[in-house]
């Protein structure tokens, strides 16, 4: 795992390495607090932070992987916690297989954020991989990324042009059949 802080002030956040089994059931997870200088860089092994073998790149091939999904996130400090950054490996290979939203269960809605923007709010209680955001007369600040398992993303909608009303959409992903509808919470 490579942090790198391209920011000019010190970043306080939070490591968090999760390992996954059939896209869905978490069976390990640590963190660990980093203070990194501005414009400072840490390595850290997935490994090392769990204290325990997991052959994390399936390097030695002793049988099936045991995880099927690495999820490294970067993480603010604060509750609820600002997610950073986040990468996913797959020690087997990309899921492939699609799935319908009522097996993934997977949810998408948008909230008033101020200034015209929308808060978009994700969750799938399996993994979601290279999820896509269809918003008419909205661009969001994130596409193409994935959803980890139980957990919530949030995407910043922007309006693309002048008095643009959010009225939802729709989101779709690589293992996911068809695409899902994105409610418009008024609140």
């Amino acid at each position: 795992v490579h942090v790198v802080n391209d920011r000019p002030e010190p970043l306080q956040a939070r490591l968090r390495v999760a390992l996954y089994r059939d896209l869905e059931a978490r069976i390990d997870e640590k963190q660990e607090q980093l203070e990194l200088p501005s414009h400072g860089a840490a390595q850290r092994s997935v490994e090392g932070l769990l204290s325990r073998f997991v052959d994390a790149a399936w390097a030695y091939r002793f049988g099936p992987p045991a995880q099927d999904a690495i999820v490294v996130s970067l993480e603010s400090l604060s509750e609820p916690s600002e997610l950073f950054s986040q990468a996913i490996r797959f020690p087997a290979g990309r899921p492939t297989a699609r799935e319908p939203a009522a097996r993934m269960r997977i949810e998408a809605s948008g909230r008033p954020d101020g200034g015209g923007a929308v808060a978009l709010s994700i969750c799938s209680q399996r993994l979601a991989y290279g999820v896509r955001v269809h918003t008419p007369g909205f661009l969001p600040d994130d596409d193409a990324f994935s959803i980890e398992p139980g957990r919530e993303r949030v995407v910043r909608l922007r309006p693309a042009g002048v008095g643009s009303q959010f009225a939802g959409g729709s989101l779709t992903a690589l293992n996911l059949d068809g695409p899902v509808k994105i409610g418009a919470d008024t609140a």
